[in-house]
């Protein structure tokens, strides 16, 4: 059996980080998790076999890469984040478009909530992380699973009325998910990642997941935030 590295070799402060980085691992795991079950949907929903291949592939990836992380985080650290109400509130919300058959919303939900923000306090952890948990990091921020949902998008055609709606949708979702990252903020903070940091890539994030989707982005569409 390898023995877990020490938490100074993995290049934290305080030998709280173990444990912290532990839990990061156990919610990338749900978030990814929740991706590879929108593209097993979409694959499922697909009728045109480049595309269905495309999805089936990526949502191996996707749940491959959950699966290590998973492995990585230990029975302790899931049962942990499971139990985290803020984190449960949102995936209820979640789950009720996962499980709507609506296929612009599985894909902008896909591509802008369980893909590119989902990543976002990896891409600053990566940063200040020591070997170890850099080698993961690099997995999680390599992973291009739903990139191709951004491409997928505009094949929908949706009306201009179907993207206000969308970006409600979003909306929710996106508020919903920085909920659960500020109150993580100790624990992204014990591990060398500034709260303000995470706050600031957000924002950042969700112009530049509206602008690859073909959807306006103004004050409203990040209004959840305090910058």
């Amino acid at each position: 059996m390898t023995t877990p590295p020490h938490w100074k070799q993995l290049g934290f402060l305080t030998p709280d980080a173990m444990e912290c980085q532990q839990d990061v691992w156990a919610l990338q795991a749900r978030l990814r998790d929740a991706l590879g079950d929108v593209l097993v949907d979409l694959c499922a929903r697909t009728a045109e076999p480049t595309w269905a291949s495309s999805l089936e592939g990526a949502a191996g990836r996707c749940r491959l890469l959950a699966d290590s992380l998973g492995d990585e985080a230990g029975p302790e650290a899931r049962e942990r984040v499971e139990a985290d109400d803020l984190l449960r509130e949102f995936e209820a919300t979640l789950g009720e478009v996962t499980t709507s058959g609506h296929v612009p919303s599985l894909i902008t939900t896909g591509y802008s909530v369980l893909g590119e923000l989902s990543a976002l306090p990896i891409r600053l952890l990566e940063d200040v992380a020591g070997p170890h948990s850099r080698l993961l990091c690099g997995r999680i921020t390599g992973d291009e699973s739903h990139r191709l949902l951004g491409r997928l998008f505009p094949i929908t055609q949706p009306a201009p009325r179907d993207k206000e709606n969308l970006r409600r949708l979003l909306r929710h979702l996106h508020g919903g998910l920085f909920t659960v990252y500020e109150s993580w903020r100790q624990t992204f903070h014990t591990l060398g990642v500034d709260g303000e940091h995470v706050g600031e890539d957000f924002v950042a994030t969700v112009r530049a997941s509206h602008e690859t989707l073909g959807l306006k982005c103004t004050r409203a569409d990040v209004g959840f935030t305090k910058t």
